[in-house]
């Protein structure tokens, strides 16, 4: 493993006394030349280290002022259910929705080809840089033209349409597995978000898949258990 760049060796440290609870939520930090001074690096890095930490949301920073701790952002409880789906999730901040080639895992999990068209429905849970899910709805363009709700901006509960439009949910299955968050992934959580835990669940009618739904979340941000109180498998 390479050595990490000296703002980085620097954010983790400073990081490292927030979660600590040395630098308290609402507590102003040193100033830049007494953190360079006390960790050994140069102001330029220090500063670059302090807007690592302000894009995480740990620090607010201030020109020609000490930056202000914001503090680590609260662990989000989820719950598995049976039925293979996160219950309370809850803290949505932006939806988009767009017609698109799904990807090759989306297509075959719905019985299609690489490329097939797709509407995408993608919900961000958690405030600006404090994102930590990103929910993702995938449905073959022939089922999303079924009604404008589904390929409309406007927040709504899929499974429930489908449901009223005799496209309901009668069987579905599920993965739920740990892993490197990939470069989009890092880019709508955050960049110091290395891990994910990633739910993925295709819903058929019959024998027809019409949804496929992915989750990701924050490894650092969700703890995950089943109904039943057990942590979930992987996280």
């Amino acid at each position: 493993m390479s050595n990490p760049a000296p703002h980085e060796r620097v954010a983790a440290e400073i990081r490292a006394g927030i979660l600590e609870g040395r630098y308290p939520a609402g507590s102003h930090l040193p100033g830049t030349r007494t953190l360079a001074a006390e960790l050994g690096a140069a102001d330029k890095t220090v500063r670059s280290a302090l807007r690592t930490l302000a894009a995480e949301g740990l620090v607010e920073m201030f020109p020609r002022a000490a930056s202000r701790v914001l503090g680590p952002a609260p662990v989000v409880e989820l719950t598995l259910t049976g039925e293979g789906r996160l219950a309370a999730m809850t803290g949505a901040t932006g939806l988009t929705v767009e017609s698109c080639a799904a990807p090759a895992g989306v297509a075959a999990a719905l019985g299609g080809v690489e490329g097939m068209r797709v509407v995408r429905r993608r919900t961000l849970h958690g405030a600006g840089r404090r994102a930590w899910a990103v929910e993702e709805i995938y449905l073959p363009q022939a089922v999303a033209d079924v009604t404008e709700l589904l390929t409309s901006p406007a927040p709504v509960d899929v499974f429930r349409v489908l449901a009223e439009h005799r496209l309901g949910e009668t069987g579905f299955t599920s993965t739920w597995t740990a892993r490197p968050a990939t470069e989009q992934e890092a880019r709508l959580l955050g960049e110091d978000s290395p891990v994910v835990h990633a739910l993925a669940r295709t819903v058929v009618h019959g024998d027809t898949p019409v949804a496929h739904e992915t989750t990701v979340l924050r490894a650092d941000r969700v703890r995950v258990t089943t109904a039943g109180g057990t942590a979930a498998a992987g996280a």
